[in-house]
């Protein structure tokens, strides 16, 4: 552009088009150049994608792609467990100490039950003793949700309570609590049980050096199943005795929440947990 003599440059200005369009080189009509190798890749890599893809769908919808994690939780005030037959029950025995098989027998041996509460009270604890009947072990009496793992057990050879409904609370952390509590005594003749006990030799034998053997009503955590994060399992506990041998044996139940997230498409909106307490 000429004015007054002068000459100006606006050539710049088509830097600035935003409606410019992109000058390509075609080869045959296309952009491209195919290859049948590229070709035959490309579907090869689109069915694998989807395949995969299918496959993250299906376990998706069939929820075998579980995550999962486990927390403890420490709480200040003592918690309390009421006990039935559905969450604590078993058998526990004296073992034979050449087959290592369970056995009862009170004119070797007989056990006593107490169920015990404990409550602080300045530096002493108050106490309170509850005397528990036990039984022979019946396979009824189990929970329902542990019946098949325990209905091939020798149940006849295990003592068990006779009727559970107290309620354990805190442990020795705390300045109140409950257990249960179980001790073994050999057989002693006396006239109440009219001298019945076996030769002392006998009851040696037993009692020198065996086992007690608790077998009790317990979860396995299977949270890599999605329909059943918890099964059944027998837990089978035991440890050394012997005549010259004060030995004590602590279980501990725990509270266990399980949280189950029942959405699977990863959308906030529809969040829902199943919460389970065993």
């Amino acid at each position: 552009m000429t004015y007054c003599g002068k000459t100006f440059n606006f050539k710049f200005l088509k830097n600035f088009d935003m409606f410019d369009k992109t000058i390509n080189l075609y080869y045959k009509g296309n952009q491209k150049s195919h290859t049948y190798l590229g070709s035959l890749m490309t579907i090869t890599f689109g069915l694998i994608y989807f395949l995969f893809f299918l496959y993250k769908v299906v376990n998706m919808f069939k929820r075998t792609d579980v995550i999962f994690y486990d927390t403890y939780a420490y709480i200040n005030e003592p918690q309390i467990i009421n006990i039935t037959n559905d969450i604590f029950y078993g058998g526990f025995a004296l073992e034979d100490p050449s087959t290592y098989d369970p056995f009862i027998d009170e004119t070797i041996y007989y056990p006593k039950a107490y169920f015990k509460t404990a409550k602080r009270n300045g530096s002493n604890w108050d106490w309170e003793v509850i005397n528990l009947n036990l039984e022979i072990c019946k396979l009824e009496k189990f929970g329902s949700f542990y019946r098949d793992t325990f209905k091939n057990k020798d149940l006849n050879l295990l003592y068990c309570f006779k009727d559970i409904d107290q309620s354990l609370i805190g442990h020795f952390s705390y300045d109140y609590y409950s257990f249960f509590f179980i001790s073994f005594f050999p057989c002693i003749n006396t006239t109440e049980n009219n001298n019945h006990c076996k030769p002392i030799e006998k009851i040696d034998y037993y009692l020198k050096s065996t086992f007690i053997s608790f077998q009790i009503q317990d979860v396995e955590l299977t949270p890599l199943n999605f329909s059943h994060p918890v099964m059944p399992r027998d837990q089978d506990i035991y440890t050394t005795v012997g005549k010259k041998l004060f030995q004590e044996l602590h279980l501990y139940l725990q509270i266990v929440n399980i949280e189950t997230d029942l959405e699977f498409l990863g959308l906030n909106y529809f969040y829902q947990v199943k919460q389970t307490n065993i």
